[in-house]
């Protein structure tokens, strides 16, 4: 698979939308979406690569898919964690350092998303956007697991359908706690009821390898997009609603889910289209590029500055956004593409030329 730069295009507009949510709050609650973007696209990029592997070397090698991860994700999130600790306890002193140790061990052992779901500690802490992560590094363990033995050993229309019905699990099952009773957080952070929006992503990835592949409307990948859009933006209307929870929850992640797909794989089959042009546009690829850097940064930054009073929209903009993406610009040239050597030599062997290994790699992340 060939780098594509209209995906780093789609990751930056996910990475605005999440940024932008933690600025404005209420004032652009449908930022969130950005979050479910990011899903769909990890999961649909993650299983195009084992289908490349399968296909060009007959085999998975998992030992290399986990530590390519672990390259990718880990140094650039120790970093994070290691510098906010050192300033949390510098501007702040000892008051709170306990607290935000404690989340810094559940972010870095990727469990934010327990801490937070099931004992929803009382303060906003340091490192809670790291509850996504965690949902992601769990289900690359499971996936991994689990594309080897369906990608390898059965036929891909097997693997479609049992994708399908997983992701048809997670939603009932997501259904089944909002009927029950359990608490917003408990379902918003859970890795057993957001996974269907990774599992949508696998599923498309593996739908595209398919003879034949599904084909693409003209247009409807830009549709899809404009549709995300004006949900973003839309759902001030519905947010301070009684339904709101239930509206999110059992209806709108997963239309949401389906509208990135549709964005993601137009991108990727109609190279050259006027959507994928568009997110082609260099600043939105090079916003992309660093997303995840941006994405790590942002919270803490926001948070930090909160306690010190600086949480007015004027230093929010400042601190969350112009702060966030200076850090993550360093990270990326200095913590993030030095690791692309290393996670070179584990892309699977003759798939890709080294250019195409260093592009792909870079673009295979979160």
């Amino acid at each position: 698979m060939k780098y594509i730069p209209a995906l780093d295009g789609v990751r930056a507009l996910a990475v605005a939308a999440v940024v932008a949510h933690h600025i404005f709050g209420a004032g652009f609650p449908g930022g969130f979406i950005g979050v479910d973007i990011f899903f769909v696209l990890s999961g649909f990029l993650i299983t195009r690569l084992f289908v490349i592997e399968r296909e060009k070397t007959g085999t998975i090698r998992l030992s290399n898919f986990f530590m390519r991860r672990a390259l990718r994700l880990v140094p650039a999130l120790a970093v994070m964690i290691t510098v906010s600790l050192v300033l949390a306890r510098l501007v702040h002193g000892g008051d709170r350092f306990g607290h935000d140790a404690l989340e810094a061990v559940f972010a870095i052992t990727y469990t934010t998303n327990f801490w937070l779901g099931f004992f929803a500690p009382p303060m906003l802490g340091l490192f809670d956007n790291a509850w996504s992560l965690a949902i992601e590094e769990q289900f690359y363990v499971c996936w991994g697991i689990g594309a080897f033995a369906l990608l390898r050993f059965g036929p891909r229309r097997f693997a479609a359908v049992v994708l399908f019905v997983s992701a048809m699990i997670v939603l009932g099952w997501r259904w089944y706690l909002l009927l029950a009773g359990a608490t917003p957080m408990r379902i918003y952070v859970g890795f057993d009821t957001r996974a269907d929006e990774l599992l949508i992503g696998c599923l498309g990835a593996v739908l595209l390898s398919l003879s034949p592949a599904p084909k693409m409307t003209r247009y409807g990948g830009l549709a899809a997009l404009v549709a995300l859009i004006a949900t973003a933006f839309c759902a001030r209307v519905y947010w301070m609603s009684k339904a709101a929870m239930f509206v999110d929850f059992a209806v709108l992640i997963t239309i949401v889910s389906l509208l990135s797909l549709e964005v993601i794989l137009d991108v990727v089959v109609n190279a050259g289209s006027f959507l994928s042009n568009a997110l082609s546009f260099r600043p939105l690829v090079y916003i992309g590029s660093i997303s995840y850097g941006i994405y790590l940064w942002h919270w803490p930054l926001l948070i930090m500055a909160g306690r010190e009073g600086f949480d007015d929209l004027f230093w929010k903009l400042v601190i969350g956004a112009g702060g966030s993406f200076v850090m993550a610009a360093v990270s990326y040239r200095y913590v993030e593409r030095p690791i692309l050597a290393l996670k070179q030599r584990l892309a699977p062997h003759g798939i890709l030329s080294t250019k195409q290994k260093l592009e792909f790699l870079d673009q295979s992340v979160r």
